[in-house]
């Protein structure tokens, strides 16, 4: 099961109603134009899970870019995709076209756990110039978004968990492979449409987000 398959069957365990019910009561962080809710731990199918909500500007595109760094980074390296989120989706209100935030793992369980954002470690580092030699190495990432805003530190683990708005230089990678890229791409944009749970218009959290 690859990250995609995963994030999907993740999604599709959470249950519609509950998630349209949850209240956008607990900040948890802020990052720029950023505010990421707590939206505590729900019942899914298999079993609980602490589920975050992120607002952001444009979801959907976020979501794109994402997963496409991500399915290039499982092809890569795939032993950094334990430390990726869980998963990873939007939520979109019935009725509209444009997904109205993301959701994804809640790695602070609504706070109860300590996370500061730390300095991508050295280690990690030359794994990804190693692994991506071949097309330019770290030439290839942008080094500001990669280092500096990619990694948290979880209860003393280093977790990769923003990978926003891309920890990639488009034009440097397509220079280099660019049919590796645009497969990526393609891959994330047909994984999305996986990854979306509808919720109802006039549910609680539908409200909230029309006024936050």
């Amino acid at each position: 099961m690859n990250y995609l398959e995963r994030c999907a069957e993740v999604v599709n365990s959470l249950n519609p109603e509950v998630l349209g019910n949850c209240a956008l009561d607990t900040v948890i962080g802020r990052s720029g134009s950023a505010t990421v809710y707590g939206l505590g731990s729900l019942a899914t199918s298999q079993d609980a899970l602490d589920v975050a909500l992120k607002h952001v500007t444009s979801p959907g595109i976020r979501l794109f870019g994402e997963l496409r760094d991500i399915v290039i980074l499982e092809n890569r390296v795939p032993e950094l995709v334990e430390r990726l989120p869980l998963f990873i989706g939007t939520v979109t209100l019935k009725g509209q076209d444009d997904a109205a935030a993301l959701i994804t793992e809640d790695a602070s369980k609504s706070g109860s756990v300590q996370i500061r954002q730390t300095p991508m470690d050295q280690r990690t580092l030359e794994l990804l110039n190693k692994r991506f030699a071949d097309v330019g190495g770290l030439s290839l990432f942008d080094r500001d978004t990669l280092v500096d805003h990619t990694c948290f530190d979880v209860d003393g683990q280093q977790k990769i968990l923003d990978l926003a708005p891309s920890i990639f230089l488009p034009s440097q990678f397509r220079r280099w492979s660019r049919e590796e890229y645009e497969a990526a791409s393609e891959q994330a944009f047909e994984g999305m449409s996986f990854l979306d749970m509808k919720i109802g218009a006039d549910s609680e959290l539908a409200v909230r987000l029309t006024h936050v």
